[in-house]
């Protein structure tokens, strides 16, 4: 009734090897940045609210503080951007570091 092997037999790493099958998938995407997505939303955030307080001031006729809000929020999010992918740029290279000498030491 039923001429599919189990599979153990059809060798599609069922029996317990899922290193392989994940070594296969993660070769074509591309590594992220661990914590980019909090960077990213913080970043959207901080546009989001640049944009609110220029047409708040905008609308009040007050060009020049809508400007100068704007500025101060963009410029504040691309601060807190940058600094959190250096922070996880940093954590990440401390992680591999810490792994290849926790590697040499139990050879």
């Amino acid at each position: 009734m039923n001429d599919m092997p189990p599979p153990s037999e059809t060798g599609d790493g069922a029996d317990g090897d899922d290193r392989s099958r994940g070594r296969n998938r993660s070769r074509g995407r591309k590594r992220t940045l661990p914590g980019e997505g909090m960077a990213k939303v913080s970043l959207g955030i901080s546009l989001l609210l640049a944009v609110a307080g220029f047409l708040y001031f905008y609308l009040q006729a007050d060009y020049v503080t809508g400007v100068g809000i704007a500025v101060v929020f963009v410029l504040g999010g691309l601060w807190e951007y940058r600094r959190r992918r250096q922070d996880a740029i940093a954590a990440d290279r401390y992680e591999t570091d810490a792994n290849d000498r926790r590697s040499r030491y139990r050879r």
